[in-house]
């Protein structure tokens, strides 16, 4: 295979991919909105400078979003494959949403442990 050959695929794969996260974005709000909540903590933990939080905040972003996005496309799969109802189909949306879920809330525990870190709580209370 030539380089310019594969560089080209590799180019060509790049386009695929973001190609289908927009397609994604456009059509799953859910991700919109945990782009944003991802945007609005990294920005808060970066005013306060915590680098730790920094990074925890974008790699759980960048978890959830990873993992939103392979629930969409198990989702959209799943209906193409059963478009009637069925209990397995349902198992495997309900099993992805899950893993959705639990990396949220893992996201959610880091953020308000650092939001509670950062507030200055004896000015909240003494004032």
């Amino acid at each position: 295979m030539s380089n310019k050959h594969h560089k080209y695929n590799i180019i060509k794969s790049f386009k695929y991919a973001f190609a289908g996260m927009r397609s994604a974005f456009n059509k799953e709000r859910n991700l919109t909105i945990q782009s944003l909540i991802g945007l609005v903590t990294v920005t808060y933990f970066w005013y306060y400078r915590e680098p730790n939080f920094i990074i925890a905040s974008i790699v759980m972003t960048t978890l959830v979003i990873s993992l939103e996005l392979v629930n969409t496309s198990f989702e959209y799969l799943s209906d193409l494959v059963e478009p009637k109802y069925n209990e397995k189909v349902k198992f495997i949306k309900d099993v992805s949403a899950g893993a959705v879920l639990f990396a949220a809330l893992g996201w959610v525990t880091i953020v308000l442990y650092g939001v509670l870190l950062t507030l200055p709580l004896d000015k909240l209370f003494l004032s």
